[in-house]
């Protein structure tokens, strides 16, 4: 073989290598998008938009402020956050002014409206559950309110839960870091979407066999956003989100009629609720 022959051989050979890398490359690189937007269509069309097999897409819908909120301004994530840093400038711990909020909150969901935030997602998620797409709920809601969360739902007509789960359920493992009930992910305290999330997926990829290629997630939190797409990140999956705005947007917050609605709450029902220690707290 003459060296111009060997050339030719190598320069062949090559060729043939970078193909199959470039194949290689873009067989396995994996799409990222996180939309920032107050339209939910947004994310719906792009979920629907990606090529991938529909039972191979997995969709997480955050509950509070993405899917729903009350209709007043008591019972918000804003009225609840909000309360819990006021608790605490007056000397409550942060465990303690996160237990008083719950104990409060839970009467408060129990008796409040609640709506949609857009009638979109709700079309938009028993469409997918139709095509056989994987559909989960996501929230920082205890456990204690797995109860309230399922009559709100029930208002709303959804229903997360699938025989998909059932696997996922039964490797659940006794330590962690929330619980997984009809569908929805409920995140324990101290722990976040994130790690919770991690957990289901690597019962659902690994245990359960089922393939994702996709994850989509919606959800009002930027931090959330970024927790998930880490998961997908370090999974080599595809990932689609959105920091939905809808509700922040358009809500109009004043914290002095949340805490009047909770006092005539109070005489409705005609129970103690804001603990007495902390009463003149509730009345700023």
């Amino acid at each position: 073989m003459t060296y111009k022959n060997i050339y030719i051989f190598l320069l062949s050979i090559s060729a043939i290598s970078l193909s199959i890398f470039v194949y290689f490359y873009f067989s396995h690189s994996s799409i990222s998008e996180v939309i920032i937007s107050d339209t939910i269509n947004e994310f719906i069309d792009q979920v629907d938009r990606i090529k991938v097999n529909n039972h191979k897409k997995l969709v997480v819908i955050d509950i509070d402020d993405t899917l729903l909120q009350a209709q007043g301004y008591l019972g918000t994530p804003t009225w609840f956050y909000t309360m819990v840093n006021k608790l605490r400038q007056k000397g409550a711990s942060k465990s303690e002014a996160h237990e008083i909020m719950s104990k409060i909150d839970q009467i408060v969901q129990e008796q409040i409206d609640i709506k949609s935030i857009d009638e979109s997602i709700i079309s938009a998620i028993k469409s997918w559950q139709r095509k056989k797409t994987l559909v989960v709920g996501i929230t920082s809601r205890s456990s204690e309110f797995i109860n309230i969360t399922d009559k709100q739902l029930q208002i709303l007509q959804l229903d997360f839960d699938s025989n998909l789960l059932n696997c996922v359920k039964n490797n659940w493992p006794s330590i962690n870091q929330g619980i997984l009930h009809k569908g929805i992910l409920y995140v324990k305290e101290g722990f976040n979407k994130g790690e919770i999330f991690a957990t289901f997926f690597d019962i659902l990829t690994n245990n359960c066999k089922v393939a994702i290629d996709l994850i989509a997630q919606a959800d009002d939190q930027e931090r959330y956003i970024k927790q998930i797409s880490l998961v997908a990140e370090n999974n080599n999956k595809n990932y689609v989100g959105i920091i939905y705005g809808k509700a922040i947007s358009q809500r109009i917050f004043a914290l002095t009629h949340a805490n009047q609605e909770l006092k005539e709450l109070e005489k409705k029902l005609n129970l103690e609720i804001i603990p007495k220690k902390y009463e003149m707290v509730f009345n700023e």
